[in-house]
């Protein structure tokens, strides 16, 4: 948690478990897709404020609170999701 030198994550394809794992990186700005393997991404990208572009999400999420989080700034570019459910 709260990692700063991360800039990019390409498909994330083996976790079940996200929650809490990009929570806090400040620079990540790129995500690629999250597999149909996961279930639970709570506090993924909590506070990932430098987070742009677009993230798939192909899982069959049961649990996601709080994923997002604090991820925009004012005037920041928004996600685009690309929901898969």
């Amino acid at each position: 948690i709260g990692c700063t030198s991360l800039t990019t994550v390409g498909n994330i394809g083996g976790g079940k478990f996200l929650n809490d794992t990009f929570n806090g990186c400040t620079s990540l700005t790129t995500v690629g897709s999250i597999s149909s393997y996961t279930t639970s991404m709570e506090r993924t990208f909590d506070n990932c404020t430098a987070l742009t572009g677009d993230i798939t999400i192909n899982a069959n999420l049961t649990q996601y609170a709080q994923c997002f989080q604090g991820t925009t700034q004012p005037g920041a570019t928004l996600i685009a999701l690309k929901l898969y459910l």
